[in-house]
Order: C-alpha cells, then structure tokens, then sequence
C-alpha cells in the first residue's frame, strides 16, 4: 500500500486515510456517505448521558477506516473496530495512530460466524448491506454480539438490495425503529440523496420489549443532523455518493 496524505474531517476532528491503492482501491478504502453520517451522529450522542457512551462496550462491523469507531473511541470504555479484510483492519489501526486514539482495538471478523466471548452494549455499521446474501447474515450477526437490552445503529444509502433487512431483524428476535433522511450534504460537494438510521434494539432478559433510552437521544440527534445538512442541490447522476481518494465527489453504485 502506498501511503498518502490523509484526507481532513474538520467536523469531526479526525484524519483519515483514503484509497491507499490508487490504481485499484477496494470498497473499504473509500470514505461513503453513511460512515461519515454514522460517525457524526455519534459524535452528537456522545455528548448526551442519556446515550451511555461512557460505559459502553462498543463493536463496529465492515469498519473498514473505522470512522465511526474514531468518535466512539473518544468516550466509549472499549472500541473494537472489525472487519473481514486484514488490510481494511490494519487501516483502522492506522488511522487510530494517526488521530491518537489508544482505546481502539482492531480484529478481523466476518458476516458469517460473527461471535463475541463477551457480547457488547453497542453494534455499529455503515453500509454494510450492500449485498443482498449478507442481509440476514449482517442481521443475525447483530443478534449475536448485542447484549439483551443492547443497541446498534446501522446507516443505509436506501440500497435496493437491502430493504429487506428490517424484516431480517424481528425475524431474528430484534426490534427496530427506520428513521430517514434526504439530501445530505455530509462533505463538500458529496450530497447523499437518501439515507436510512436502523435503530436495533435486542429485548431484555426479562423479556421487556421497550426501546432502551438510549434511542431516544438517537432518534432526537438525527433530527437535529439530517435538517442540519439538508441541501436542495440537484444531482446529475443516479448512485451513492462518496469522496473518493483525490477528495472529490464521485458517484458510485
């Protein structure tokens, strides 16, 4: 991998690495819409006792730079970034040094066999869905990790293939809030036209079903984020947005 000058996220504080392979960057190496929604929404709960960051166990699925892990790295106990590529897991490693975050741990895992010797308080993705077989994998995986009572906050580009993830997690015992946005702005000139907050809860032991409160601040900050970076412009092409690794907007599928 060839180094390159990271990519400046004022809002959040934080640097990043972008497409370390230039001639071929792989998925994870791109900085997409729903990570730096995910990772600022975050950023806003954190600040909120009623979001417990501070006594959280966190884990972070498909992190690849690990964005989102960054700001929970900030506040949170403890913070493992995963992710199936070795590279994309050394990335997150990277990226930690880089912005000086010591709480943050990195380890390969997968879809498919996902499992913690202790599960977490907190699951989080960002465009994970986008493949439709990995659907009811991603959510079964979150019903693994998640400790009863437990919660995760997946972010979606509304992906075709992934509207049937709701229906994947009550199948698998999970309960779920959709929230929505549109036409957010989230870097200069990177305008995602929808995006979509799953906000998974698993039940209690005792079987009690209610949201826990930590939803509440959730849903309440992305009110707040997604009117903040609402914008009117008009996009030329049909795709997801992201920032690609000569920090412009580029369209992707």
């Amino acid at each position: 991998m060839d180094a390159e000058e990271p990519y400046e996220l004022p809002q959040l504080n934080l640097r990043v690495v972008l497409a370390l392979n230039a001639l071929n960057p792989q998925l994870w190496q791109q900085l997409w819409g729903s990570g730096h929604l995910l990772a600022a929404l975050l950023d806003r709960c954190s600040q909120d006792e009623d979001f417990g960051m501070r006594d959280a166990q966190v884990l972070e699925l498909g992190a690849g730079m690990a964005l989102a892990s960054l700001v929970a790295a900030r506040s949170a106990r403890s913070v493992v970034a995963t992710d199936a590529s070795e590279d994309a897991v050394n990335l997150a490693l990277r990226n930690a040094e880089m912005n000086g975050v010591e709480s943050l741990s990195a380890k390969v895992l997968d879809f498919h066999g996902a499992v913690q010797d202790d599960p977490v308080d907190l699951v989080l993705g960002s465009d994970i869905l986008f493949i439709g077989q990995n659907v009811p994998k991603v959510a079964m995986a979150i019903h693994r990790l998640l400790k009863p009572g437990g919660l995760a906050l997946v972010t979606d580009p509304c992906r075709p293939c992934a509207l049937t993830f709701e229906d994947e997690l009550l199948s698998c015992g999970l309960l779920v809030n959709v929230l929505e946005g549109e036409q957010l702005e989230f870097a200069p000139g990177c305008v995602q036209k929808k995006a979509l907050l799953y906000v998974i809860w698993k039940p209690g032991e005792d079987g009690n079903a209610e949201a826990p409160g930590a939803s509440r601040s959730v849903g309440a900050r992305w009110q707040e984020l997604t009117a903040e970076l609402h914008v009117d412009k008009q996009i030329a092409m049909d795709g997801f947005a992201y920032v690609d690794k000569g920090h412009a907007a580029r369209e992707g599928s």
